[in-house]
């Protein structure tokens, strides 16, 4: 039993030694580890500002573009409603000659 008692004073002994020897250095390596994680999220954190305010740029600048391209669609829109207009009052032109032609061709000695 003294030779167990004597194993596991060893024992302790070893580690309050290790603890006092290795904890530490363990901690450091950890604290060291962790700053380095904690620079590589602030640089990725950056990156990605940096690269969220370029595609709110573009889509800013998209947006404009858009704006410009609906513009000249309600342009078009415009001028086909006009030339829908206008074939409108031809068409019923094309009827009204039409009609004299056939009464002309009608009249005509056959």
């Amino acid at each position: 039993m003294a030779a167990d008692y004597a194993a596991l004073e060893a024992r302790v002994a070893e580690l309050e030694q290790q603890m006092r020897h290795i904890l530490p250095a363990k901690i450091d390596a950890m604290n060291f580890g962790i700053s380095v994680l904690h620079e590589d999220v602030r640089a990725l954190r950056e990156e990605t500002d940096h690269r969220l305010e370029r595609v709110e740029t573009h889509l800013e600048a998209m947006d404009g573009r858009l704006g410009s391209v609906d513009g000249r669609l309600d342009a078009v829109d415009r001028r086909f409603g006009a030339m829908d207009r206008r074939f409108d009052s031809m068409d019923g032109r094309l009827d009204a000659h039409g009609e004299m032609l056939q009464e002309i061709l009608r009249r005509l000695p056959g």
